[in-house]
Order: C-alpha cells, then sequence, then structure tokens
C-alpha cells in the first residue's frame, strides 16, 4: 500500500484525539499525515493548524475542501523542520520511531498519536532500548486501544493512543545521553567526549576517564544493543 495508509474513520475517535491534546487558540498545531482530514477537521476548530501529508493527490484533495485555520505542506514528515507547540497525528506505521527520534530534538509542548499496540509497549512497558531513551526526554502515557476497525483499509494490528509530554528540565546527565544517542553513525568512543565537552565542558582525556572500563567503545551508537545502553546509562 502505498505510503502505508490506513484512514480512520471512527468520527467520535477522532474527536477524542484532538480533546485529549488539550489545544488553545495560541498553540502552533503540527498534524503529521492528515490523510482524508478525519483529526483535521476536529483541529482547525481549535486553533491554526499546518498538515504535512506526502501524498500529492491527498494534498490536493485537502486544499479542495476549502478548510479555514489549514495550511496544507505536501512534504515528508522527517524532513519537516518547523516548529510547533503540539502536534497529532494517526501518525504512518513505518516512520513511528524514527519520528520519535526527530522528536527528542524539538522544543514543543505535548503530542497526541495513533501507533501500533507493539510501538506503545516498545515505549513504555517492554525491555527495549525505546523504553530505556524515550522516557528520559517525554513523559508518556498509553490513554486507549483502538481496533483495526476504526481504519480504512483495517491495519495488521491494533493501535494504540498515546500521550507525550516534552519534560521541561532535563538533568545534565540525560542531556549527555541525547547527545550521544542523536550521534547515532560515530564511534560511541566519539560520541561520548562530543557529549561530555557539550554538555558538562570537560576535557578529552576527562572523558575518557569516565568511560574507560566500557568494552564496547569501538561500536558505532546505532549498534548498541540494549545492554550495552543500559551500562552506558549507569556510567554517565
Amino acid at each position: 500500500m502505498k505510503h502505508d495508509q490506513h484512514f480512520m474513520v471512527d468520527e467520535k475517535l477522532a474527536s477524542r484525539i484532538v480533546d485529549y491534546a488539550n489545544i488553545s487558540p495560541r498553540d502552533r498545531v503540527l498534524e503529521i499525515g492528515p490523510g482524508k482530514g478525519a483529526l483535521t477537521k476536529y483541529l482547525v476548530k481549535k486553533s491554526k493548524v499546518t498538515a504535512v501529508e506526502i501524498d500529492k493527490e491527498l494534498c490536493k484533495k485537502l486544499k479542495n475542501l476549502k478548510i479555514k485555520n489549514l495550511k496544507i505542506v505536501n512534504a515528508n514528515a522527517l524532513e519537516f523542520d518547523r516548529e510547533f507547540d503540539v502536534v497529532v497525528s494517526n501518525l504512518p506505521y513505518n516512520i513511528c520511531e524514527p519520528y520519535f527520534n526527530r522528536l527528542i530534538k524539538k522544543d514543543f509542548k505535548r503530542g497526541v498519536f495513533c501507533v501500533p499496540v507493539s510501538f506503545a509497549n516498545r515505549l513504555v512497558k517492554e525491555k527495549s532500548l525505546l523504553s530505556l531513551v524515550i522516557p528520559l526526554f517525554f513523559k508518556i502515557k498509553i490513554l486507549e486501544f483502538v481496533p483495526k476497525s476504526v481504519f480504512s483499509p483495517p491495519p495488521k494490528t491494533d493501535s494504540a493512543i498515546i500521550y507525550i509530554e516534552k519534560r521541561e528540565h532535563n538533568t545534565d546527565k540525560n542531556n549527555v545521553i541525547r547527545e550521544i544517542y542523536l550521534q547515532s553513525d560515530k564511534k560511541l568512543e566519539n560520541a561520548i567526549q562530543e557529549a561530555y565537552i557539550r554538555i558538562l565542558n570537560l576535557s578529552k582525556k576527562q572523558s575518557k576517564e569516565k568511560t574507560s572500563n566500557l568494552k564496547f567503545l569501538e561500536k558505532r551508537v546505532y549498534m548498541l544493543n540494549y545492554d550495552e545502553w543500559k551500562e552506558l546509562i549507569k556510567i554517565i
């Protein structure tokens, strides 16, 4: 299926999702993947909305509806960089993890997402890299579970509605972890050094001393497994 599209068809659910976001008229609202506008028509009643849609044909159809308070952008959400306060999305399943990795870098208030149950569980319940790292930067709640039948065509899995809120004040430790996590292509040793220098103003020598007992410093950050991340977080 093109762009992993599963359109929300349950009006009550769409309305609830927007209510969960607690949007004020002053909030800059971002919607990822508006599709046919199930969430969009409720969002624009709350505030001005920028809707990012990768499918050109869907963009045309949305523009033809001439909805007030709506700006439609034909773009890939993983490459869209404008600022926002609140993000709401029936998030395309194939971009859940990369989009959350992008959110770590962003300064915003909160978000409400419809995601696969498996992804929601990886964030808050299961032993996973996501459950180690993402909660350092966001408060996360699973608000409700929804069946496949609320979409057309139905996906292969049930979904969950999750609420995330950016942690306003983070510790130096968490900021160091974030810097390391975001340098995914670098060797861990180099990523740690840059993180310590940037966040804690340590020297290269000091950073090496703090991490010298790690056996996997030569690994690329993206290659670290769960247990290695757990050990890294423990010593920082």
